[in-house]
């Protein structure tokens, strides 16, 4: 490879790699669960779940 080639390249990276870094996003926890009852049955449990998460909520 040339050195000016490669000066080309190492400049390109050197501009491009701060604006990948500035786009990506924080990740988001996602938790779900899976209920096999009935629709509407699981009100006791999803309420136990949802005081369950708040211990964790950031």
């Amino acid at each position: 490879m040339k050195r000016r080639d490669f000066v080309a390249l190492l400049s390109a990276a050197v501009v491009a790699l701060p604006l990948a870094a500035h786009a990506q996003q924080p990740a988001v926890p996602r938790v779900g669960y899976v209920w096999s009852g009935a629709r509407g049955t699981d009100v006791y449990y999803q309420t136990g779940f949802r005081q369950g998460l708040e211990v964790f909520a950031f």
